[in-house]
């Protein structure tokens, strides 16, 4: 054979293998886009001024649908959230963990009260029962001025603390504090005077019995009053996480799940078509010791957090706690293959 036409089939068979390769051999197609993490759902504790203490879910990525928790106060101001003490801002908590409960301040200022008329109907019973002396009507008058004493020099304690609490330079806490304690001296008073009348009344029988039923019935208050103003409404948390106190007066503390991270990928709404819910992708996070990992694509999210943008979604595991919230970095997702002479003439457009 000619050299020329040996060279000439040469070239020529290459091009027909090169077009063969090129129609038959499959050329994958991805694409690339920027992302960054969060917790896979955020749990929160609030209140606000309408008497509502609200827990519920700020952010889920499981369950978008899960439901609030409403507790409605007729006083919110009444209603105190005490953390257990062994939280602080980044302390981790487990699913079930007492984080907090809701009690009354109104509450402990009442059973105080209560417990003071208790005292009240025991003195009077005994008085009656005993009899009154001239030593114990001396001292029971001597009680008398005491709890007067004291009242009256509280008053001007409660006094400069309305002032206060009127000008907001206190808490209302601590105006409410205050209003209890100057209950609890009345009641004291109260109950000086009417010892001191007992004593000077002497007993009959149906005295007797009627102080009897009354300290019965003070007692069975008191006792009542304690099961249901001393109950805690016990907060737990819901999931794996991170605690945040958030310094706000409203929203008052997070748990950001931290054994799921959500990665978040913004892709062009053109490509959404071409994904499939289930499909691996890989992720490559800057700061992360692995140089990739790979998800199953959770779902595709619209006009969130950013409008006009759709945004790729996989759930990372992150039980051993190597990754953090706001880390940022980059993914492949795969959007189907092609033929490779299909890819180079979208590639070069010819």
């Amino acid at each position: 054979m000619d050299p020329l036409d040996l060279k000439r089939s040469i070239v020529l068979a290459a091009v027909l293998g090169f077009f063969a390769l090129t129609i038959t051999v499959p050329f994958h197609q991805s694409i690339k886009a920027p992302c960054y993490t969060r917790p896979g759902a955020v749990w929160s504790l609030s209140r606000n001024g309408a008497g509502q203490i609200t827990t519920g879910w700020e952010r889920n990525y499981f369950n978008p649908g899960a439901p609030r928790i409403l507790m409605q106060f007729e006083r919110p101001d009444f209603v105190e959230i005490n953390f257990m003490p062994d939280l602080y801002d980044g302390a981790f908590v487990q699913a079930g963990d007492t984080i907090a409960y809701i009690e009354s301040r109104e509450g402990s200022g009442r059973l105080s009260i209560l417990a003071a008329e208790v005292g009240l109907s025991q003195s009077e019973y005994n008085a009656l029962l005993t009899g009154a002396r001239a030593e114990d009507l001396e001292v029971a008058s001597a009680e008398i001025r005491r709890a007067e004493a004291e009242l009256e020099t509280y008053r001007y304690e409660l006094e400069r603390a309305r002032r206060l609490h009127d000008a907001g330079l206190i808490a209302d806490s601590t105006w409410e504090a205050t209003q209890g304690q100057y209950k609890i001296l009345e009641a004291e008073l109260e109950l000086a005077q009417a010892n001191y009348k007992a004593l000077q009344a002497g007993a009959r029988p149906e005295d007797i019995e009627v102080a009897q039923q009354q300290v019965n019935l003070s007692r069975q208050s008191l006792s009542s009053n304690q099961r249901l103003l001393g109950q805690r409404e016990v907060i737990t948390a819901p999931i794996n996480g991170q605690v945040r106190f958030r310094g706000d007066p409203e929203e008052l503390i997070r748990i950001e799940m931290t054994d799921t991270l959500a990665v978040f990928a913004a892709i062009p709404e053109t490509a959404v078509s071409l994904l499939k819910e289930g499909q691996p992708f890989d992720i490559m996070l800057r700061a992360d010791t692995v140089p990739k990992r790979s998800v199953p694509l959770f779902r595709i999210s619209f006009g969130r957090p950013e409008p006009m943008v759709a945004y790729a979604i996989g759930l990372l595991d992150n039980r051993d706690r190597a990754l953090q919230p706001g880390m940022t970095g980059q993914v492949e997702l795969p959007i189907g293959k092609t033929t490779l002479l299909q890819g180079l003439r979208a590639k070069f457009n010819f």
